[in-house]
């Protein structure tokens, strides 16, 4: 049997380990029924939908889906999960639906990172320039967002929060202007 291109190695193994985390969060929210994950899918208001046969193919990690498909049945297997655990009496109603929302939003940046390998490395037959893009696509996620935490709104606030705030390398103090000192142009926006 021939081998596989080097392409179809590493989507296969992003495939796997996409598959992999799916399942660890299906154990962890108690294993239910596909059939229930999809329904709590659809009356969950997501814009992807999961019907249960795509909920099974998510699970075995076979082949890719849709981003909207598959962040709707992380987000279902998380609150199916955090309704199994009991609050405690003490517990504040809002530092739990915060919690809830933090933890929902960390399983979906990690299955969305494994998600981005896979689309980066899988062979559909499109052009050289396409597949290069994609490539370069997931070595910045890989090298950049994902250590920043991967929320791109975070790190797109941060970085304008950084223009705006914006000094001259041999600081000066002359934000927004030419220095006269340095040579140095800000921006004036």
């Amino acid at each position: 049997m021939p081998a596989d291109p080097p392409g179809d190695q590493a989507s296969n193994s992003a495939l796997q380990r996409l598959g992999q985390a799916i399942r660890d969060l299906h154990a962890a929210a108690g294993r239910p029924s596909l059939r229930m994950v999809s329904q709590r899918v659809k009356e969950g208001g997501h814009p992807g939908t999961a019907s249960h046969t795509t909920v099974g193919a998510i699970l075995k990690g076979t082949k890719p889906v849709s981003w909207e498909a598959l962040a709707a049945v992380v987000t279902e297997l998380m609150r199916t999960r955090e309704l199994q655990a009991a609050p405690t009496e003490d517990e504040d109603p809002k530092a739990g639906e915060t919690a809830r929302l933090q933890a929902e939003m960390q399983a979906c940046s990690r299955v969305r990172t494994l998600w981005l390998e896979v689309e980066c490395h899988k062979d559909d037959g499109a052009s050289e320039s396409t597949k290069a893009a994609r490539s370069f696509a997931w070595e910045l996620h890989r090298l950049i967002v994902e250590p920043l935490g991967g929320d791109l709104a975070r790190i797109s606030r941060a970085i304008r929060a950084l223009r705006v705030n914006e000094a001259t390398p041999s600081g000066c103090g002359a934000p927004r202007r030419l220095c006269t000192t340095c040579s140095y142009t800000t921006r004036t926006s």
